[in-house]
Protein backbone atom coordinates (compact mmCIF):
# COMPACT_ATOMS: atom_id res chain seq x y z
CA UNK A 1 0.00 0.00 0.00
CA UNK A 2 0.12 5.41 -1.54
CA UNK A 3 1.70 5.11 0.25
CA UNK A 4 -2.55 8.17 -0.63
CA UNK A 5 -1.89 4.91 1.44
CA UNK A 6 -3.07 3.53 4.56
CA UNK A 7 -5.93 5.01 6.44
CA UNK A 8 -6.17 6.74 9.58
CA UNK A 9 -5.19 4.88 13.08
CA UNK A 10 -8.35 6.12 14.31
CA UNK A 11 -11.05 8.57 12.76
CA UNK A 12 -12.61 9.62 16.83
CA UNK A 13 -14.75 7.82 19.46
CA UNK A 14 -17.75 9.10 17.73
CA UNK A 15 -16.70 7.91 14.13
CA UNK A 16 -16.15 4.50 15.48
CA UNK A 17 -18.94 4.27 17.54
CA UNK A 18 -21.41 5.07 14.98
CA UNK A 19 -19.68 2.58 12.52
CA UNK A 20 -19.92 -0.67 15.28
CA UNK A 21 -23.10 0.93 15.98
CA UNK A 22 -23.86 0.15 12.20
CA UNK A 23 -22.27 -2.87 12.02
CA UNK A 24 -23.57 -4.38 14.88
CA UNK A 25 -27.26 -3.31 14.21
CA UNK A 26 -27.29 -5.34 10.86
CA UNK A 27 -24.75 -8.06 11.60
CA UNK A 28 -25.94 -9.51 15.25
CA UNK A 29 -29.30 -7.74 15.90
CA UNK A 30 -30.85 -7.21 12.52
CA UNK A 31 -34.05 -7.95 12.01
CA UNK A 32 -33.42 -10.92 8.58
CA UNK A 33 -35.67 -10.48 5.77
CA UNK A 34 -34.08 -12.54 2.70
CA UNK A 35 -31.72 -14.95 2.06
CA UNK A 36 -28.55 -15.14 0.03
CA UNK A 37 -26.53 -18.25 -0.74
CA UNK A 38 -22.69 -18.12 -1.84
CA UNK A 39 -21.33 -21.18 -3.39
CA UNK A 40 -17.60 -21.98 -3.55
CA UNK A 41 -16.93 -23.70 -7.06
CA UNK A 42 -15.15 -26.76 -7.22
CA UNK A 43 -11.05 -26.88 -9.12
CA UNK A 44 -8.29 -29.35 -9.99
CA UNK A 45 -4.79 -29.15 -10.29
CA UNK A 46 -1.60 -30.52 -10.15
CA UNK A 47 0.70 -30.42 -6.26
CA UNK A 48 2.29 -27.28 -6.47
CA UNK A 49 -0.04 -25.47 -8.86
CA UNK A 50 -1.79 -22.16 -8.53
CA UNK A 51 -5.72 -22.81 -9.13
CA UNK A 52 -8.62 -20.14 -9.30
CA UNK A 53 -11.59 -20.98 -7.52
CA UNK A 54 -14.75 -18.92 -8.13
CA UNK A 55 -17.54 -17.65 -5.52
CA UNK A 56 -20.73 -17.14 -7.25
CA UNK A 57 -23.86 -15.80 -5.34
CA UNK A 58 -27.71 -16.49 -5.70
CA UNK A 59 -30.11 -14.07 -4.53
CA UNK A 60 -33.52 -14.73 -2.98
CA UNK A 61 -35.64 -11.38 -1.93
CA UNK A 62 -33.58 -8.21 -1.41
CA UNK A 63 -29.88 -7.94 -3.01
CA UNK A 64 -26.96 -7.42 -0.24
CA UNK A 65 -25.19 -3.96 -0.28
CA UNK A 66 -22.60 -5.28 2.30
CA UNK A 67 -20.94 -8.76 2.59
CA UNK A 68 -19.34 -9.80 5.28
CA UNK A 69 -17.50 -13.91 5.47
CA UNK A 70 -14.76 -15.95 6.46
CA UNK A 71 -13.80 -19.29 4.33
CA UNK A 72 -11.54 -21.93 6.12
CA UNK A 73 -9.33 -24.26 4.71
CA UNK A 74 -6.69 -26.86 5.14
CA UNK A 75 -3.43 -24.43 5.60
CA UNK A 76 -1.10 -27.97 5.28
CA UNK A 77 -2.49 -28.28 1.78
CA UNK A 78 -3.43 -24.62 0.17
CA UNK A 79 -1.99 -21.73 0.68
CA UNK A 80 -3.66 -17.97 -0.25
CA UNK A 81 -1.74 -16.51 -3.09
CA UNK A 82 -4.61 -13.65 -4.32
CA UNK A 83 -8.10 -12.35 -4.52
CA UNK A 84 -9.94 -10.45 -7.31
CA UNK A 85 -13.55 -8.76 -7.41
CA UNK A 86 -15.74 -9.94 -9.87
CA UNK A 87 -18.28 -8.38 -11.74
CA UNK A 88 -21.30 -8.89 -9.49
CA UNK A 89 -19.08 -6.39 -7.06
CA UNK A 90 -17.23 -4.18 -9.60
CA UNK A 91 -20.89 -3.74 -11.38
CA UNK A 92 -22.16 -2.30 -8.01
CA UNK A 93 -18.58 -0.52 -7.70
CA UNK A 94 -18.07 -2.43 -4.40
CA UNK A 95 -14.39 -2.98 -3.20
CA UNK A 96 -13.09 -5.81 -1.02
CA UNK A 97 -11.40 -5.89 2.35
CA UNK A 98 -9.67 -9.17 3.42
CA UNK A 99 -8.07 -10.83 6.31
CA UNK A 100 -6.11 -13.59 6.22
CA UNK A 101 -4.22 -15.53 7.75
CA UNK A 102 -3.22 -19.41 7.37
CA UNK A 103 -6.43 -21.38 6.97
CA UNK A 104 -8.78 -18.56 7.25
CA UNK A 105 -9.36 -15.64 4.58
CA UNK A 106 -12.17 -13.08 6.10
CA UNK A 107 -13.38 -10.98 3.49
CA UNK A 108 -16.11 -7.79 3.21
CA UNK A 109 -17.40 -6.54 0.24
CA UNK A 110 -18.40 -2.69 0.47
CA UNK A 111 -18.61 0.78 -0.88
CA UNK A 112 -21.78 2.81 -0.93
CA UNK A 113 -25.13 1.99 -1.09
CA UNK A 114 -25.70 -0.10 -4.60
CA UNK A 115 -26.83 -4.01 -4.55
CA UNK A 116 -25.14 -6.54 -5.42
CA UNK A 117 -27.11 -9.21 -7.78
CA UNK A 118 -26.61 -13.10 -9.22
CA UNK A 119 -23.03 -14.05 -10.25
CA UNK A 120 -19.52 -14.47 -9.70
CA UNK A 121 -18.44 -12.53 -7.03
CA UNK A 122 -15.30 -13.28 -6.39
CA UNK A 123 -12.68 -15.65 -7.61
CA UNK A 124 -9.85 -16.57 -4.76
CA UNK A 125 -6.11 -18.57 -6.45
CA UNK A 126 -4.87 -20.75 -3.74
CA UNK A 127 -1.93 -22.83 -4.15
CA UNK A 128 -1.40 -26.44 -3.61
CA UNK A 129 0.71 -27.34 -1.48
CA UNK A 130 3.57 -29.75 -3.23
CA UNK A 131 3.99 -32.57 -1.09
CA UNK A 132 -0.32 -33.07 -1.85
CA UNK A 133 -0.80 -36.85 -2.69
CA UNK A 134 -2.69 -36.94 -5.98
CA UNK A 135 -6.44 -37.82 -5.60
CA UNK A 136 -7.03 -35.68 -2.40
CA UNK A 137 -9.84 -33.28 -1.86
CA UNK A 138 -9.03 -30.30 -0.18
CA UNK A 139 -12.47 -28.63 1.00
CA UNK A 140 -13.52 -24.78 1.28
CA UNK A 141 -16.13 -23.62 3.46
CA UNK A 142 -17.50 -20.71 5.33
CA UNK A 143 -17.32 -20.51 8.95
CA UNK A 144 -20.70 -20.06 9.50
CA UNK A 145 -21.07 -16.68 11.08
CA UNK A 146 -21.56 -14.58 7.37
CA UNK A 147 -23.93 -12.23 7.19
CA UNK A 148 -25.09 -9.30 4.87
CA UNK A 149 -27.27 -6.43 4.55
CA UNK A 150 -29.07 -4.29 2.26
CA UNK A 151 -28.66 -0.12 1.75
CA UNK A 152 -31.32 0.43 4.98
CA UNK A 153 -28.82 -1.90 7.38
CA UNK A 154 -31.15 -4.80 7.14
CA UNK A 155 -29.47 -8.19 7.68
CA UNK A 156 -29.79 -10.69 4.90
CA UNK A 157 -29.13 -14.23 6.30
CA UNK A 158 -26.07 -15.62 3.95
CA UNK A 159 -25.24 -19.38 3.57
CA UNK A 160 -22.16 -20.52 2.34
CA UNK A 161 -22.24 -23.72 0.31
CA UNK A 162 -18.86 -25.48 0.63
CA UNK A 163 -16.40 -26.30 -2.64
CA UNK A 164 -13.31 -28.19 -2.97
CA UNK A 165 -9.80 -28.53 -4.82
CA UNK A 166 -9.10 -31.59 -6.28
CA UNK A 167 -5.54 -32.38 -6.55
CA UNK A 168 -4.62 -34.55 -9.82
CA UNK A 169 -1.90 -35.06 -11.85
CA UNK A 170 2.29 -35.16 -10.96
CA UNK A 171 3.97 -32.34 -9.17
CA UNK A 172 4.33 -29.26 -11.07
CA UNK A 173 8.08 -28.47 -12.60
CA UNK A 174 10.11 -25.55 -11.83
CA UNK A 175 8.19 -22.33 -11.57
CA UNK A 176 9.43 -18.96 -13.13
CA UNK A 177 10.56 -15.93 -10.76
CA UNK A 178 8.44 -13.33 -9.59
CA UNK A 179 8.87 -10.22 -11.66
CA UNK A 180 9.70 -6.94 -10.22
CA UNK A 181 7.38 -3.57 -10.42
CA UNK A 182 9.62 -0.58 -10.59
CA UNK A 183 9.58 2.50 -8.88
CA UNK A 184 9.05 1.43 -5.40
CA UNK A 185 7.22 4.68 -4.46
CA UNK A 186 3.74 4.53 -5.52
CA UNK A 187 2.43 8.16 -4.64
CA UNK A 188 3.05 11.36 -5.35
CA UNK A 189 3.88 11.66 -8.95
CA UNK A 190 2.19 12.99 -11.91
CA UNK A 191 3.64 9.80 -13.97
CA UNK A 192 5.44 6.82 -13.41
CA UNK A 193 8.76 5.40 -15.52
CA UNK A 194 7.50 1.53 -15.11
CA UNK A 195 10.42 -1.01 -15.06
CA UNK A 196 9.70 -5.01 -14.99
CA UNK A 197 12.52 -7.54 -14.47
CA UNK A 198 12.46 -11.39 -13.47
CA UNK A 199 15.18 -13.18 -12.35
CA UNK A 200 14.51 -15.84 -14.48
CA UNK A 201 16.56 -16.44 -17.46
CA UNK A 202 14.73 -16.67 -21.40
CA UNK A 203 11.48 -15.72 -19.59
CA UNK A 204 8.72 -13.61 -21.05
CA UNK A 205 6.69 -10.91 -18.75
CA UNK A 206 3.39 -9.96 -19.96
CA UNK A 207 1.62 -7.12 -18.15
CA UNK A 208 -1.87 -4.98 -17.63
CA UNK A 209 -2.40 -1.19 -16.65
CA UNK A 210 -5.77 -1.55 -15.92
CA UNK A 211 -6.02 -4.25 -12.20
CA UNK A 212 -7.08 -7.66 -14.27
CA UNK A 213 -4.70 -10.53 -14.21
CA UNK A 214 -2.30 -11.25 -16.90
CA UNK A 215 -2.33 -13.91 -19.60
CA UNK A 216 -0.89 -14.86 -22.58
CA UNK A 217 -2.34 -12.59 -24.22
CA UNK A 218 -1.73 -9.78 -21.88
CA UNK A 219 0.82 -7.02 -23.57
CA UNK A 220 4.83 -8.38 -23.56
CA UNK A 221 7.14 -6.25 -21.53
CA UNK A 222 9.68 -5.06 -23.76
CA UNK A 223 11.52 -2.02 -22.54
CA UNK A 224 10.13 0.56 -19.61
CA UNK A 225 7.34 2.40 -20.13
CA UNK A 226 5.44 5.21 -18.57
CA UNK A 227 1.78 5.10 -16.79
CA UNK A 228 0.00 8.05 -16.03
CA UNK A 229 -3.48 9.20 -15.07
CA UNK A 230 -5.90 11.87 -13.71
CA UNK A 231 -5.11 13.49 -10.55
CA UNK A 232 -6.40 11.54 -7.59
CA UNK A 233 -6.57 8.42 -9.51
CA UNK A 234 -5.17 5.04 -9.17
CA UNK A 235 -3.97 2.44 -12.03
CA UNK A 236 -2.74 -0.81 -10.98
CA UNK A 237 0.17 -2.68 -12.78
CA UNK A 238 -0.34 -6.42 -12.46
CA UNK A 239 3.08 -8.55 -14.06
CA UNK A 240 3.23 -12.25 -14.89
CA UNK A 241 6.13 -13.98 -16.31
CA UNK A 242 6.20 -17.12 -18.63
CA UNK A 243 8.91 -19.89 -19.83
CA UNK A 244 8.26 -23.05 -22.06
CA UNK A 245 8.04 -26.07 -20.11
CA UNK A 246 7.85 -24.06 -16.51
CA UNK A 247 4.93 -23.16 -14.40
CA UNK A 248 3.92 -19.36 -14.45
CA UNK A 249 5.15 -16.81 -12.14
CA UNK A 250 2.89 -15.54 -9.39
CA UNK A 251 1.59 -12.03 -10.12
CA UNK A 252 3.38 -9.34 -9.36
CA UNK A 253 1.13 -6.08 -8.35
CA UNK A 254 1.64 -2.61 -7.44
CA UNK A 255 -0.54 0.38 -7.06
CA UNK A 256 0.25 3.94 -8.28
CA UNK A 257 -1.49 7.19 -7.31
CA UNK A 258 -1.28 10.27 -9.41
CA UNK A 259 -1.03 13.93 -8.85
CA UNK A 260 -1.50 17.16 -10.90
CA UNK A 261 1.48 18.05 -12.74
CA UNK A 262 0.63 21.62 -11.50
CA UNK A 263 1.00 22.78 -7.62
CA UNK A 264 -2.43 23.90 -7.61
CA UNK A 265 -3.58 23.22 -3.74
CA UNK A 266 -6.87 22.46 -4.94
CA UNK A 267 -5.83 18.69 -6.83
CA UNK A 268 -3.03 17.94 -4.59
CA UNK A 269 -3.09 14.11 -3.54
CA UNK A 270 -4.24 15.23 -0.04
CA UNK A 271 -6.98 17.79 -0.79
CA UNK A 272 -8.17 20.43 1.33
CA UNK A 273 -11.33 18.97 1.77
CA UNK A 274 -13.36 18.17 4.72
CA UNK A 275 -14.56 14.76 2.98
CA UNK A 276 -10.61 13.67 2.58
CA UNK A 277 -8.65 15.83 4.57
CA UNK A 278 -8.24 12.92 7.44
CA UNK A 279 -8.17 9.55 5.31
CA UNK A 280 -5.17 10.85 2.82
CA UNK A 281 -1.45 9.44 4.25
CA UNK A 282 1.49 9.94 2.18
CA UNK A 283 5.03 9.95 3.22
CA UNK A 284 8.31 12.76 2.60
CA UNK A 285 9.94 11.77 -0.19
CA UNK A 286 13.28 13.86 0.30
CA UNK A 287 14.76 17.13 2.79
CA UNK A 288 15.16 19.60 3.01
CA UNK A 289 11.56 20.08 1.73
CA UNK A 290 12.26 23.31 0.57
CA UNK A 291 15.38 25.49 -0.36
CA UNK A 292 18.74 23.90 1.47
CA UNK A 293 21.51 25.78 3.09
CA UNK A 294 25.41 25.52 2.65
CA UNK A 295 25.25 23.70 5.48
CA UNK A 296 22.20 21.13 5.17
CA UNK A 297 22.39 17.30 5.26
CA UNK A 298 20.38 16.21 2.18
CA UNK A 299 18.03 13.13 2.66
CA UNK A 300 16.25 10.93 0.17
CA UNK A 301 13.63 8.20 1.33
CA UNK A 302 13.70 4.52 0.65
CA UNK A 303 11.10 2.05 0.79
CA UNK A 304 11.64 -1.23 0.02
CA UNK A 305 9.48 -5.09 0.24
CA UNK A 306 12.08 -6.27 2.21
CA UNK A 307 14.70 -4.43 4.10
CA UNK A 308 17.84 -2.74 2.91
CA UNK A 309 21.46 -4.20 3.48
CA UNK A 310 22.73 -0.77 4.80
CA UNK A 311 26.81 -2.12 4.33
CA UNK A 312 25.26 -1.49 0.54
CA UNK A 313 24.48 2.27 0.75
CA UNK A 314 25.50 4.65 -2.06
CA UNK A 315 24.90 8.36 -2.89
CA UNK A 316 26.73 10.29 -5.11
CA UNK A 317 26.03 14.58 -5.11
CA UNK A 318 26.56 16.22 -8.08
CA UNK A 319 27.07 19.87 -9.39
CA UNK A 320 28.43 22.08 -11.73
CA UNK A 321 31.40 19.50 -12.68
CA UNK A 322 31.93 18.66 -9.44
CA UNK A 323 30.66 15.31 -7.30
CA UNK A 324 31.12 13.98 -3.80
CA UNK A 325 30.04 10.54 -3.04
CA UNK A 326 28.80 9.60 0.66
CA UNK A 327 25.57 8.88 2.13
CA UNK A 328 24.72 7.06 5.57
CA UNK A 329 21.64 4.84 6.22
CA UNK A 330 18.58 6.10 8.60
CA UNK A 331 15.98 3.83 9.33
CA UNK A 332 12.42 5.76 9.99
CA UNK A 333 11.49 3.03 12.66
CA UNK A 334 15.05 1.53 14.67
CA UNK A 335 14.77 -1.89 13.94
CA UNK A 336 12.86 -1.75 10.04
CA UNK A 337 15.39 -1.30 7.47
CA UNK A 338 12.62 -1.36 4.60
CA UNK A 339 12.29 1.92 5.27
CA UNK A 340 15.08 4.73 6.01
CA UNK A 341 16.65 7.49 4.40
CA UNK A 342 19.98 7.79 2.67
CA UNK A 343 21.51 10.51 4.55
CA UNK A 344 24.38 13.10 2.92
CA UNK A 345 26.10 15.45 5.11
CA UNK A 346 28.81 17.24 2.96
CA UNK A 347 32.12 17.51 3.38
CA UNK A 348 32.19 21.19 2.43
CA UNK A 349 29.57 23.58 1.96
CA UNK A 350 27.55 22.66 -0.40
CA UNK A 351 27.29 25.95 -3.33
CA UNK A 352 24.95 28.73 -2.38
CA UNK A 353 22.82 29.09 -5.10
CA UNK A 354 23.67 26.03 -7.25
CA UNK A 355 21.48 22.86 -7.48
CA UNK A 356 22.54 19.46 -6.47
CA UNK A 357 21.44 16.69 -7.65
CA UNK A 358 21.78 13.30 -5.45
CA UNK A 359 21.39 9.96 -6.30
CA UNK A 360 20.70 7.38 -3.70
CA UNK A 361 21.34 3.50 -4.55
CA UNK A 362 20.86 0.33 -2.26
CA UNK A 363 20.13 -3.59 -2.02
CA UNK A 364 18.26 -5.45 -0.06
CA UNK A 365 19.13 -8.18 2.13
CA UNK A 366 18.65 -11.01 -1.03
CA UNK A 367 20.34 -9.04 -3.41
CA UNK A 368 17.49 -6.80 -5.02
CA UNK A 369 18.41 -2.81 -6.10
CA UNK A 370 16.52 -0.66 -4.37
CA UNK A 371 17.13 2.19 -6.79
CA UNK A 372 18.77 4.40 -7.65
CA UNK A 373 16.38 7.27 -6.98
CA UNK A 374 17.41 10.51 -7.87
CA UNK A 375 16.27 14.32 -6.36
CA UNK A 376 17.36 17.57 -7.00
CA UNK A 377 17.82 20.30 -4.33
CA UNK A 378 18.46 23.77 -4.74
CA UNK A 379 20.79 25.32 -2.46
CA UNK A 380 19.65 28.36 -0.83
CA UNK A 381 20.29 31.03 2.36
CA UNK A 382 18.82 30.30 5.58
CA UNK A 383 15.03 30.37 6.06
CA UNK A 384 12.81 30.91 8.86
CA UNK A 385 13.32 28.30 11.74
CA UNK A 386 15.27 27.68 14.78
CA UNK A 387 19.06 27.14 14.65
CA UNK A 388 20.39 24.11 13.05
CA UNK A 389 21.59 22.33 16.07
CA UNK A 390 18.50 23.15 18.50
CA UNK A 391 15.61 21.56 17.99
CA UNK A 392 12.56 23.55 18.63
CA UNK A 393 8.98 25.00 17.68
CA UNK A 394 8.04 28.40 16.40
CA UNK A 395 5.77 30.06 15.44
CA UNK A 396 5.54 30.46 11.19
CA UNK A 397 6.52 33.59 10.27
CA UNK A 398 3.54 35.84 8.27
CA UNK A 399 4.06 35.70 4.55
CA UNK A 400 4.68 32.12 4.62
CA UNK A 401 3.34 30.51 1.66
CA UNK A 402 0.28 27.70 3.81
CA UNK A 403 -3.42 26.96 3.01
CA UNK A 404 -6.29 27.80 5.25
CA UNK A 405 -6.50 24.26 7.37
CA UNK A 406 -10.57 23.19 6.45
CA UNK A 407 -11.20 22.53 10.27
CA UNK A 408 -11.61 24.27 12.95
CA UNK A 409 -7.85 25.35 14.06
CA UNK A 410 -6.64 25.76 17.79
CA UNK A 411 -3.38 26.89 17.41
CA UNK A 412 -1.17 28.92 15.09
CA UNK A 413 0.77 27.22 12.76
CA UNK A 414 4.12 26.13 14.02
CA UNK A 415 7.41 25.50 11.84
CA UNK A 416 9.27 22.42 13.82
CA UNK A 417 12.61 22.61 13.18
CA UNK A 418 15.57 22.04 12.42
CA UNK A 419 14.74 20.95 9.02
CA UNK A 420 15.76 17.59 7.94
CA UNK A 421 15.85 14.53 9.15
CA UNK A 422 16.85 13.84 12.95
CA UNK A 423 19.31 11.46 14.28
CA UNK A 424 17.10 10.19 16.48
CA UNK A 425 13.44 10.74 17.65
CA UNK A 426 12.52 14.02 19.18
CA UNK A 427 10.43 15.26 21.93
CA UNK A 428 8.52 18.17 21.08
CA UNK A 429 5.95 19.81 23.23
CA UNK A 430 2.87 21.80 21.72
CA UNK A 431 0.56 23.88 23.33
CA UNK A 432 -3.20 23.70 23.49
CA UNK A 433 -4.95 26.37 24.18
CA UNK A 434 -7.36 27.06 27.41
CA UNK A 435 -10.62 25.69 27.01
CA UNK A 436 -9.96 22.86 24.28
CA UNK A 437 -12.16 19.94 24.47
CA UNK A 438 -8.76 17.95 25.13
CA UNK A 439 -10.78 14.73 23.24
CA UNK A 440 -11.37 16.08 20.52
CA UNK A 441 -7.33 17.93 19.86
CA UNK A 442 -6.11 16.44 16.45
CA UNK A 443 -2.71 17.43 14.89
CA UNK A 444 -2.22 18.17 11.49
CA UNK A 445 1.31 18.16 9.24
CA UNK A 446 1.16 20.73 6.40
CA UNK A 447 3.90 19.38 3.82
CA UNK A 448 5.85 22.11 1.64
CA UNK A 449 7.05 19.12 -1.09
CA UNK A 450 5.50 19.53 -4.64
CA UNK A 451 4.45 16.07 -4.51
CA UNK A 452 2.06 15.98 -1.42
CA UNK A 453 1.47 19.94 -1.00
CA UNK A 454 -1.09 20.46 1.26
CA UNK A 455 -2.09 19.39 5.23
CA UNK A 456 -2.59 15.79 6.24
CA UNK A 457 -3.58 14.17 9.10
CA UNK A 458 -0.49 14.05 11.82
CA UNK A 459 -0.93 10.34 12.07
CA UNK A 460 -1.38 9.59 8.74
CA UNK A 461 2.84 11.09 7.72
CA UNK A 462 4.15 7.97 7.61
CA UNK A 463 7.22 7.45 9.57
CA UNK A 464 7.48 11.16 11.21
CA UNK A 465 5.51 10.57 14.93
CA UNK A 466 7.02 7.74 16.97
CA UNK A 467 4.19 5.28 16.98
CA UNK A 468 2.10 5.47 20.81
CA UNK A 469 4.38 9.03 21.54
CA UNK A 470 1.04 11.26 21.92
CA UNK A 471 -0.05 12.07 25.29
CA UNK A 472 -1.17 15.56 27.13
CA UNK A 473 0.85 16.43 29.75
CA UNK A 474 0.64 19.80 31.89
CA UNK A 475 3.32 22.15 33.44
CA UNK A 476 2.74 25.21 35.55
CA UNK A 477 -1.13 25.31 34.44
CA UNK A 478 -0.41 24.84 30.63
CA UNK A 479 -1.72 21.94 28.96
CA UNK A 480 0.75 20.82 26.03
CA UNK A 481 0.43 17.77 23.45
CA UNK A 482 3.37 15.79 23.59
CA UNK A 483 4.88 13.95 20.83
CA UNK A 484 8.49 12.35 19.59
CA UNK A 485 8.90 12.92 15.62
CA UNK A 486 11.32 11.77 13.14
CA UNK A 487 11.99 14.64 10.94
CA UNK A 488 10.94 19.01 10.51
CA UNK A 489 7.74 19.63 9.71
CA UNK A 490 4.77 22.69 9.88
CA UNK A 491 1.74 21.04 12.04
CA UNK A 492 -0.92 23.11 13.57
CA UNK A 493 -3.87 21.69 15.78
CA UNK A 494 -7.23 21.65 15.22
CA UNK A 495 -11.05 20.25 16.42
CA UNK A 496 -11.09 16.52 15.18
CA UNK A 497 -14.72 16.94 15.14
CA UNK A 498 -15.12 20.11 12.85
CA UNK A 499 -13.63 17.36 9.65
CA UNK A 500 -15.65 14.93 8.40
CA UNK A 501 -15.10 11.65 7.41
CA UNK A 502 -16.56 9.47 4.92
CA UNK A 503 -19.54 6.93 6.59
CA UNK A 504 -17.45 4.08 4.23
CA UNK A 505 -14.49 4.84 5.94
CA UNK A 506 -15.77 4.60 9.33
CA UNK A 507 -18.16 1.64 8.06
CA UNK A 508 -14.94 0.15 6.64
CA UNK A 509 -13.34 0.68 10.37
CA UNK A 510 -16.28 -1.37 12.05
CA UNK A 511 -15.76 -4.03 9.50
CA UNK A 512 -12.13 -5.04 10.54
CA UNK A 513 -12.84 -4.34 14.14
CA UNK A 514 -15.57 -7.03 13.87
CA UNK A 515 -13.05 -9.46 11.76
CA UNK A 516 -9.88 -9.32 14.29
CA UNK A 517 -12.56 -10.04 16.90
CA UNK A 518 -13.82 -12.99 14.89
CA UNK A 519 -9.69 -14.57 13.83
CA UNK A 520 -8.96 -13.81 17.98
CA UNK A 521 -12.04 -15.24 19.08
CA UNK A 522 -10.90 -18.02 16.51
CA UNK A 523 -7.19 -18.33 17.77
CA UNK A 524 -8.68 -18.51 21.45
CA UNK A 525 -10.58 -21.72 20.62
CA UNK A 526 -7.41 -23.26 18.90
Amino acid sequence: MTLCRMTRRHAGCFTVSVALALAFMFITTGQAHAQVEISVGSASGAPGAEVNVDLTMATNGEEPSTIVMTLVYDAQKLSFVDLEAGPVATDANKGVFRVDQPGLLGMVIFGGVSVMGDGRLLTITFRIAADVQSGASIPIAGDGEESASDPSAREIQVSVIPGAITVSGDPQPSKVATPTISPATTTGQASYQITLNTTTANATIRYTTDGSGPTLSSTEYTGSFTLSGTAGTQRTVRARAWRDGWTPSDVASRTYTFRSSSTSTGSQCGGLSKASIADVSVYEEAFPLSAATPDSELAVRVLSPEPIDPATVWARAEWEGWHEDGGAWRPTVFGDDSDGWVVFAPATPWPAGETVTLTVSALTVSGAEAGPITREFQIGSEKEAAAAWDPAIAVLADGTEVPELQADALSPAYRIGPDGVFDQPVPFWIPVPEGADLDSIELYYFSESTENWGWYLGENVIGWMVPGSRRLVEEDGQVYLELELNHAGIVRLADSQSVKVRADVGILLGFAVILGMKFTQRRKKS
